[in-house]
């Protein structure tokens, strides 16, 4: 088992400091969205004390760092974990699923497409579990039909809102983004937006959204497409899955997300980027659904869980008061929430692996299948990541 050092991804609408703060480390005064944890080719977390790659670490001994189950079904680290701190919105997107990213990606490959223009860049799916640490605020999924168009028809939105009715959110949402010349929409409903929120609309915070994108995305028809999907609002501890297809956006907040090892992205709005219209409605589910915030239950002793279907990672959060003891069924990698605890080999084993490490708020340990049991002792909270159910 060793220390794990991250990669802070730096994308314009990270947050300023609230990575930083979480980690004890002094902000960089630069918006910082992300820290990843794993072994995604893109940033690849190190090893302490030595710093080599986690990457090359498994491609080295795959078996002895998987285990036999992960490293046959995955032959690599399913999972990649991440710090979220989002101070704007996050792009209207959609992930694949494996199938499709599969084909996608031998389509692209095969034609040579450039990869800074791919939809595709790699052969993997993104399911992916995000939990709040706080506030936070989010687009997920589309709503029932009847219900936008009833949001439409209180903006005036009367073309849209029929069209709703007679042919649903998928025909809606493709003319949306095929429409050219946005502008004047996005200002017609910021307008009646304003007008709604001061008679006291049922829709009132997706309004007050709308008027925040529509100030900084003036001209996308993603601020539209936008009043189309569930606004879910999440306290600290609570989750949101978003399986394959979802289209989803995140708004504001700090949280704790694990997914499939990926970076495929088809975007749908509220960015400057390309979106690929054809391939994003090949790969958006429109079946409505209400979106509940995703509770975590009892797994263990000390460990409550957030359960999804995905088997490519499992998140659960322990609650260090004493010594706890687990096994790792696969590779894990420990977050630290909050306190001070020492985690170390349940069998004082030796070798440079083998050390005894104190984690504190912020710090991370990749603890390989062959370290085998651990203890964790003092007082304090972590999360661990590993895989899902491979049955």
């Amino acid at each position: 088992m060793n220390r794990l050092e991250g990669s802070i991804q730096a994308y314009a609408w990270g947050q300023l400091g609230a990575i930083a703060t979480f980690l004890g480390s002094a902000p960089s005064g630069r918006p910082e969205a992300e820290l990843w944890l794993g072994a995604h080719p893109a940033a690849p977390s190190r090893l302490g004390p030595t710093g080599r790659s986690l990457r090359d670490v498994i491609a080295e001994a795959p078996t002895p760092t998987l285990g036999p189950a992960v490293a046959a079904r995955f032959g690599e680290l399913p999972f990649l974990l991440k710090l979220l701190a989002a101070d704007t919105p996050l792009s209207i997107q959609a992930h694949p699923s494996k199938a499709q990213a599969e084909r996608g990606f031998a389509d692209e490959e095969a034609r040579q497409v450039p990869l800074a223009t791919r939809n595709y860049k790699d052969a993997n799916h993104k399911p992916e579990l995000l939990v709040a640490l706080g506030p936070f605020e989010a687009l997920c999924g589309f709503r029932d039909a009847e219900e936008s168009a009833a949001l439409f028809d209180e903006l005036g939105l009367v073309a849209l809102a029929r069209d709703l009715r007679t042919s649903g959110n998928k025909a809606v949402f493709e003319r949306l983004l095929r429409q050219e010349g946005a502008a004047s929409l996005v200002a017609e409903a910021r307008a009646a937006a304003e007008r709604a929120i001061a008679a006291g609309s049922a829709f009132q915070r997706t309004l007050e959204w709308t008027l925040e994108l529509s100030r900084l995305y003036p001209a996308d028809a993603g601020c539209i497409t936008a009043l189309l999907l569930n606004y879910v609002a999440l306290e600290a501890g609570e989750g949101l899955y978003l399986p394959a297809g979802n289209l989803h956006a995140y708004l504001r907040g700090f949280g704790v997300e694990i997914m499939a090892s990926s970076d495929n992205v088809l975007r749908g709005g509220l960015t400057p980027k390309h979106v690929d219209v054809d391939e994003l409605l090949r790969v958006v589910d429109f079946d409505a659904a209400k979106v509940l915030p995703l509770r975590a239950t009892v797994s263990g002793d000390s460990e409550v869980a957030w359960s999804t279907p995905a088997a490519d990672f499992h998140l659960s959060r322990l609650t260090v008061d004493g010594t706890l003891r687990r096994e790792p069924r696969g590779p894990e990698i420990l977050l630290a929430e909050s306190g001070t605890m020492t985690l170390a080999p349940a069998s004082g084993g030796v070798g440079e692996n083998r050390r005894d490490l104190t984690l504190q708020q912020g710090d991370a340990a990749f603890v390989a299948h062959d370290d085998g049991p651990y203890s964790l002792q003092g007082s304090g909270s972590l999360f661990r990541a590993t895989v899902g159910d491979l049955s």
